[in-house]
């Protein structure tokens, strides 16, 4: 199609790697869908396959085999655009993901009527549960209110929103400014936020729901993203210090990435009941044993500040702390140890037909390793109790309700490992 008069051209790019053909369909058929004339379609495969070139042009779309030049998901896009001309604005869409047909009609005339907007992020909807939600008998969630979003622009402002990957537009002025879309993070999204307030762009959220954009499937691929996007976020953590950004903005950004980086911490709170054993009911381990208590009221604090953040229920986040201590923990000193070596692994959102799927069975051998510890230290409670209460029995009785509320969420969490990995062992043979 062909720009006109009053419409700017746009190119919506759906990037591709090794995806299955229904949710590469799925994804064309909502952008070609839009109240909108003025755009193209690109499917841009990195693995240039054949069957990949035959569904998109079968539907109209623009098949583009791309060299990501082991650049992952950004090497893909930046390959891509190196060969489009005649383009004012880029829509980012990953296979999965669905626009709606306002999407272009409503993003286009907030960039249209700002100069200032570098890119608009769509507010979406994920359209499934998550695998804890799931678990758990919960339904998705759902966006948030206006008083929690009015309290966000307050406290952050509605100018500098952070990217969250797909379902996004931005300037392609505003891309060759910064060089294209960065690579050199695993959270690219966090980073090309980054660089678009560094140069001087703002960004903001569409105010009404334009996309979805699906939960990781499976247990396991959605703690893997929670993984990644804790790495990312502590890389692009580590350049926010020194980058010259307004407050607000280092605002927004900090706010996720020290929310990834607590999570990451999660591990040290479920393993307090062992230092017990360590302490013994003396009555001069009080300063040590008070550091004790502040940090579980800390903990359960700021578990309550990441479940309205992520719009969750407590109890979610306390099975979801509890499943991803030990992956987060080992993410982290992966960072710790190589912070600018770490490898982009793409996120799984369909049901896998492979047998090569993760098995979440390898998540119990960290919370059998929890429940026995939390056994032990139930036993040494039981043991101990008269003379701990009559030493240090306020912190003893907050510590011991701490331990019996965690060993209640290790349960939970091995019940819901063990039916994630029978769910997957059924669609695998089936």
């Amino acid at each position: 199609m062909l720009a006109t008069r009053t419409q700017p051209m746009v190119a919506i790019i759906i990037p591709s790697h090794n995806e299955p053909d229904e949710a590469i369909v799925r994804s064309i058929c909502s952008a070609q869908n839009q109240e909108y004339d003025a755009f193209q379609v690109w499917v841009a495969d990195d693995l240039n396959q054949a069957s990949v070139r035959t569904l998109t042009e079968s539907h109209g779309c623009h098949y583009a085999s791309t060299n990501n030049r082991g650049r992952a998901k950004a090497g893909n896009l930046n390959d891509l655009l190196e060969r489009l001309s005649g383009v004012k604005y880029i829509v980012v869409l990953d296979v999965g993901d669905l626009l709606y047909p306002n999407f272009l009609k409503e993003t286009i005339a907030l960039l249209e009527g700002d100069e200032e907007l570098a890119f608009v992020q769509a507010r979406s909807l994920p359209g499934n549960t998550d695998a804890i939600q799931e678990s758990l008998g919960m339904r998705h969630d759902l966006p948030a209110g206006k008083l929690r979003r009015r309290l966000s622009e307050v406290l952050f402002g509605n100018r500098y929103q952070l990217c969250t990957g797909s379902a996004f537009i931005i300037r392609r002025s505003m891309l060759d400014q910064i060089g294209g879309f960065p690579w050199q993070s695993v959270a690219d999204d966090y980073l090309l936020t980054l660089l678009v307030h560094e140069h001087g762009g703002q960004s903001v959220r569409s105010s009404e729901v334009l996309a979805q954009v699906p939960y990781a499937e499976g247990l396991w691929n959605f703690l893997m993203q929670q993984v990644r996007w804790m790495i990312g976020s502590m890389q692009v953590l580590s350049m926010l210090v020194l980058s010259k950004v307004t407050l607000r903005s280092r605002f927004t950004i900090a706010r996720m990435t020290l929310t990834h980086f607590f999570e990451s911490l999660n591990l040290i709170s479920i393993a307090l009941p062992l230092l017990f054993l360590l302490f013994g009911p003396h009555s001069d381990h009080v300063v040590w044993l008070s550091l004790l208590a502040a940090t579980i009221v800390l903990t359960v604090g700021a578990r309550v500040v990441c479940a309205i953040s992520r719009r969750q229920t407590f109890w979610w986040l306390t099975v979801y702390s509890t499943l991803a201590a030990w992956p987060l923990a080992k993410g982290f000193l992966s960072f710790v140890s190589n912070r600018w070596g770490q490898k982009f692994r793409k996120t799984n959102k369909e049901k896998e037909r492979s047998s090569e799927r993760p098995n979440e069975r390898i998540l119990l051998g960290p919370l059998v390793t929890y429940l026995v510890a939390y056994v032990l230290s139930v036993t040494y409670f039981a043991w101990n109790f008269p003379g701990l209460l009559r030493g240090i029995g306020p912190y003893v009785v907050l510590l011991l309700l701490w331990v019996l509320y965690n060993l209640v969420a290790i349960v939970h969490s091995m019940l819901i490992c063990g039916n994630a990995s029978k769910a997957a062992s059924a669609h695998t043979k089936f």
